[in-house]
């Protein structure tokens, strides 16, 4: 075998064992990835989403309020005056969006809080609890209504966490 054979040879060789451990630490990647989208994926929905309403004549309203803007208002200031972003978020710089579904129940309360979409590092946790704690408050949800009767409301908030 001549030199160029030879170095030939060796080039191809060195290329095989690099292609053959890219493809291990392409396993390892997606692996990894399937471990995070398994911590992350939703729990299975409460049975209580499939009786309660999502086209009302009036949605629930937040915070003590008669309008909607007045609702969103108060709600997104109870939202950034008591998210807190997780420090495993913060550390391992995660951001996007979560989306917590909960009903209004008629009584005004929070029920069935359920993480939709999570993105991991305790940011899912995070908004939960904040709609769960909701219950605390001296002023509860209004009540939806449809058809002139009060009913249970199935909503759905966004959450942003963003690193500035």
């Amino acid at each position: 075998m001549n030199s160029y054979n030879l170095c030939l040879v060796l080039v191809l060789a060195s290329l095989f064992a690099l292609s053959c451990s890219q493809e291990q630490g392409k396993e390892e990647h997606t692996s990894k990835i399937a471990n995070i989208q398994n911590e992350i994926e939703p729990a299975e929905k409460p049975a209580a989403f499939e009786t309660a309403l999502k086209n009302v004549d009036q949605l629930p309203l937040f915070g003590g309020c008669a309008t909607w803007e007045c609702s969103n208002q108060k709600l997104i200031q109870y939202i950034h005056d008591n998210l807190k972003y997780p420090e495993e978020a913060k550390s391992g710089t995660v951001e996007g969006k979560v989306f917590v579904q909960f009903i209004v129940e008629t009584d005004g309360t929070v029920s069935n809080t359920y993480i939709a979409k999570d993105i991991g590092a305790g940011c899912g946790q995070a908004a939960a609890s904040l709609v769960k704690n909701m219950n605390d408050l001296d002023v509860k949800w209004t009540p939806g209504r449809h058809e002139d009767k009060l009913v249970n409301v199935a909503m759905t908030l966004p959450f942003s966490f963003k690193l500035e």
